[in-house]
């Protein structure tokens, strides 16, 4: 890092003079840099923070951004002393959170108190963010899969409330769906309705914004089927079972994501539909499921 001027003097009357900071790269909305120095003012007060303007002469803290969720801030609270702090962001901290704690950082830095041990450059530490707080997001969208074992594919919807408790990558879901398929050769409709309560992992991608979520679900269903006649009919029956599921959503750092999901489900067993006392066709036991919808947080 390049040797900064000296320190201008403090202004008269006892005014301390102003911390001046700048911004690499600068961004292209204003309103985050003045988020930044509304914050550090406000932290640092009674000294006030400005961003440096053009080839300024001296500064007192640089702030680095390295990606939209990683940052460096640089401080020189005295002339023979430089700290280094790192910040690093999850990808649903908004944009206007991340400039207002970097702003929060240069204040604590550059206002140091002397007493504090010198860093040489590089000796930067990792400033711990504090930790997520509890997650809830409600989903749903439509869905297509295996229908009966002779019969066309079902389609359908979901609808879905998912609740991530701590920082640590496992959330919980509860998720109901409905879905019918029309009639085959047999002349009988089915309708598949699961009710699914399970446990996720989330593990995110940041640099892609992207997030991939594996899901283990246990699942009791009512499988339905009708016949208009002759001779009209109707009969169900309910079953449980296990459901693998595997999920991309994206982006992750925004109010709403799109989600892509892929599952099998296996019931405890098969169910054969019979029309006068013959089997005319079967639910199986293995199925698959395809789902596209969006999800948005009621908590994050």
């Amino acid at each position: 890092m390049a040797v900064d001027a000296p320190r201008p003097p403090r202004l008269a009357f006892g005014i301390p003079p102003a911390i001046v900071v700048s911004v690499a790269p600068p961004s292209s909305d204003r309103a985050l840099e003045e988020t930044l120095v509304r914050a550090c003012s406000e932290a640092a007060a009674p000294r006030a923070c400005v961003l440096a303007e053009g080839d300024a002469p001296h500064v007192d803290a640089r702030v680095s951004w390295e990606s939209p969720l990683e940052a460096s801030v640089r401080a020189q609270p005295e002339a023979s002393r430089r700290i280094e702090r790192r910040l690093r962001f999850h990808p649903e901290d908004g944009e206007v959170d991340r400039w207002k704690a970097a702003g929060l950082v240069v204040a604590a830095l550059a206002t140091s108190a002397p007493e504090e041990p010198p860093k040489a450059p590089g000796d930067g530490e990792v400033a711990k963010t504090p930790p997520r707080p509890p997650r809830l997001w409600i989903g749903g969208g439509g869905l297509t899969g295996r229908g009966l074992v002779d019969g066309p594919a079902r389609f359908g919807g979901f609808l879905r409330l998912a609740f991530r408790p701590t920082d640590f990558p496992v959330f919980l879901v509860a998720e109901l769906q409905t879905s019918a398929a029309p009639a085959g050769p047999s002349g009988v409709r089915p309708t598949f309705t699961p009710i699914s309560l399970g446990l996720g992992g989330a593990f995110e991608i940041a640099p892609a914004r992207l997030a991939v979520r594996p899901r283990l679900d246990g699942v009791v269903e009512r499988l339905g089927l009708s016949r208009d006649g002759p001779p009209a009919d109707s009969g169900g029956r309910v079953l449980d079972g296990l459901r693998f599921g595997l999920e991309l959503a994206y982006p992750t750092e925004f109010p709403v994501a799109l989600v892509l999901g892929l599952s099998g489900e296996r019931l405890s067993g098969g169910t054969a539909a019979r029309v006068g006392g013959h089997k005319v066709t079967s639910f199986p036991a293995d199925s698959y499921a395809l789902l596209l919808g969006l999800e948005a947080p009621i908590l994050r």
